[in-house]
């Protein structure tokens, strides 16, 4: 006779889901921090487009 599969809850999927692998999780964490400030802009103002070009108002001649 076949051995029954154990059916797993939703609760107990979803509570896995949240639980397991927290090495992998935690790599993805650092990963997406490291990723967030390497794109971050940097507050130098010549690194911001709309503060390095001034524009002034002249009178067209």
């Amino acid at each position: 006779m076949k051995a029954e599969k154990e059916r797993k809850g939703f609760w107990r999927f979803a509570l896995g889901f949240v639980t397991d692998n927290w090495g992998l999780k935690l790599l993805a964490f650092i990963l997406a921090v490291m990723i967030y400030y390497a794109m971050k802009p940097a507050d130098d103002p010549a690194t911001v487009p709309s503060e390095r070009i001034k524009f002034e108002k002249v009178d067209g001649d």
